[in-house]
């Protein structure tokens, strides 16, 4: 399936890196200093217009963020739920909230990286991706994230990411998403 993977990290500037050095891209539980918030938040804003203005964010990274589609847990956007709370244009990108999709715009989706490329080698196989594929889908997602001891719930909406990414349709890329979700 010729379907333009993107499941991969871009290429910083070098401008660019010593911005993303100065954001404390944080795992949840690690609180942050008003320091680490105030310095992050001037270098998200200065980062994320230098990858806008390049264009280097792939799209589908993009419509993860403000198309309503891809927020399973809610009927909009995930930029809408900022502008719902009061948070609008570039202020949005220097909530440490945000720095999460900043993150993945980066990096793409936050898996281990032999799962990845062992997904994408999956869906190479194929010409498309169809309903019928879902139950070798089902199996692969569901014993990486028991090899890896990967949380479910995070899991799935990383797995779901690297399907849109690899061009799965959205319908299917939520299958997905759920048949790790359902893991216990």
């Amino acid at each position: 399936m010729d379907n333009g993977i993107q499941a991969l990290e871009i290429e910083l500037m070098p401008n660019e890196l010593d911005l993303y050095k100065q954001i404390p891209f944080s795992k949840k539980g690690v609180e942050l200093t008003d320091e680490e918030i105030i310095k992050g938040s001037e270098a998200s804003v200065l980062m994320v217009d230098s990858l806008l203005k390049r264009q280097a964010i792939p799209e589908v990274r993009l419509q993860y963020f403000i198309n309503p589609l891809y927020n399973i847990h809610s009927k909009r956007s995930h930029k809408d739920i900022f502008e719902m709370n009061g948070t609008h244009g570039e202020d949005i990108f220097q909530r440490p909230h945000f720095w999460t999709y900043l993150y993945y715009w980066i990096h793409g989706p936050d898996l281990p990286k032999k799962a990845k490329q062992e997904f994408i080698t999956l869906v190479s196989k194929e010409d498309y991706i169809s309903g019928s594929d879902m139950p070798v889908f089902r199996n692969f997602v569901r014993a990486e994230t028991r090899k890896y001891g990967l949380e479910p719930k995070e899991a799935s909406e990383e797995f779901y990411k690297l399907a849109l990414e690899c061009g799965i349709v959205e319908h299917l890329a939520r299958m997905i998403r759920d048949y790790v979700r359902a893991i216990k």
